[in-house]
């Protein structure tokens, strides 16, 4: 009778432990990791917990985390955490300790190379998610089964939200965070993000648009990218170098004059705002590396939509311009629905990447566009290849359940313009 009461009694304050200080965190589950930027000594992980609490993040180069070193952060609910004096070209094992599994999965990474060691890169790029995040569930569950990719860009309507309000712009990331295949492709592999106008704000919004702050400071809570703008002018404009390829990625919305205020041609009319596009002539002027990708939610082409840069041609033309005159340079864009390949103006290469799950608009074929497609979720992979005197590029287009709709090499010679891609 005595070994009973005893029994019931250690039963009892077993059932009230959670009540104390020191159990709650260890309860806290985690939506995540999502891995960001990647450089040769630094990474940064994103991650949210369903409630405010303590995290520890454990890693080591030790795959069973032997010789670990351990991150720990108080008050931490959804944000991102860097891991510092890392070794360059050196896989690294990470976990997550706030999760109610009683044995926390165990992810990895890769630093990047050295510079005159990084000869080779492929990555990933796609934009328009769609309305629910049920529609791109598909898409993800095909990324995270593609093998050898350094990086994945997802390039604006990341989320359909339409509105400024955090609390909603914040559901809306959630969602998709959750995705199982979303989950599996960016826990190994570094993501970044920039937004177009619905995960911005309402459909074509611009600088004008109330709460724009608020959607600027839930931007930089869910995405783990390097850097958000300038200290004298805000935004989600950013730049950084893996071995010799520069990568800038704009802000299309932010500082944009609203499209229907007046008329394209007009010098005062600009999508990227005077001190962006002075930050995008000197990043692309004094950058030293061999390709360029600068990447943007909005196309650059000249046939494009009001939307894009077509409806701001003065600062169109000054862009492509400059894409001209500097050797090496790749345009990325979004927004579209479709999936099409220009050279603009017979000069420059562009790359239009999407959907991930929205529907499709149909492709209008124009004198500077040689790939089109207008059916199905797709995805874009482009690997470029540094090695040699001249870079060599590779498109490869994926169009889901279809695997690989299109293969195509680009010549450094189509690259700059010296010759006509057909």
């Amino acid at each position: 009778m005595k070994k009973i009461s005893l029994l019931l009694l250690a039963l009892l304050c077993f059932s009230i432990l959670p009540s104390c200080n020191t159990l709650p965190d260890s309860m806290n589950a985690y939506t995540g990791p999502m891995l960001g930027h990647v450089d040769q000594d630094r990474a940064l992980i994103w991650c949210s917990l369903e409630a405010k609490g303590s995290i520890n993040l454990k890693f080591s180069e030790d795959s069973e985390l032997q010789n670990s070193k351990i991150l720990s952060i108080d008050d931490f609910e959804v944000g991102t955490i860097e891991l510092k004096d890392l070794k360059p070209n050196t896989t690294y094992y990470y976990q997550l300790l706030t999760s109610k599994d009683s044995k926390p999965a165990i992810y990895s990474f890769k630093t990047a190379a050295k510079k005159e060691d990084s000869k080779k890169l492929r990555f990933l790029f796609s934009s328009c998610s769609g309305r629910q995040a049920s529609d791109e569930a598909t898409t993800w569950n095909e990324i995270a089964q593609v093998k050898g990719l350094d990086m994945i860009f997802q390039l604006g309507d990341n989320h359909y939200a339409d509105t400024t309000d955090p609390k909603v712009i914040s559901q809306n990331y959630m969602s998709r965070r959750k995705l199982d295949g979303f989950v599996r492709s960016t826990t190994s592999v570094a993501t970044y993000g920039i937004w177009d106008d619905h995960d911005f704000g309402p459909n074509n919004s611009d600088s004008q648009t109330p709460g724009r702050e608020g959607s600027l400071e839930v931007f930089k809570k869910f995405w783990a990218n390097p850097s958000y703008g300038e200290a004298n002018n805000p935004g989600i404009y950013f730049s950084f170098q893996r071995g010799d390829v520069q990568f800038i990625f704009l802000d299309s919305r932010y500082h944009r004059t609203p499209n229907k205020s007046m008329k394209a041609n007009d010098p005062k009319k600009t999508l990227l705002g005077i001190k962006q596009f002075e930050w995008l002539e000197k990043t692309l002027r004094l950058s030293k590396a061999k390709v360029k990708v600068v990447a943007c939610g909005s196309e650059f082409q000249t046939h494009g939509s009001g939307d894009g840069f077509s409806g701001f041609r003065h600062e169109q033309n000054k862009i492509l311009d400059l894409c001209k005159e500097i050797e090496g340079v790749i345009l990325l864009s979004g927004d579209r629905h479709f999936t099409a390949a220009y050279q603009i103006r017979g000069e420059t290469l562009e790359i239009t990447s999407g959907p991930l799950g929205s529907k499709n608009s149909n492709a209008r074929k124009t004198p500077d566009m040689f790939i089109k497609h207008s059916s199905g979720k797709m995805y874009s992979i482009l690997s470029i290849d540094t090695s040699e005197n001249e870079a060599r590029i590779e498109l490869e287009i994926f169009q889901v359940a279809k695997g690989k709709i299109e293969s195509r090499q680009f010549s450094w010679a189509e690259i700059n313009g010296k010759k006509r891609i057909k």
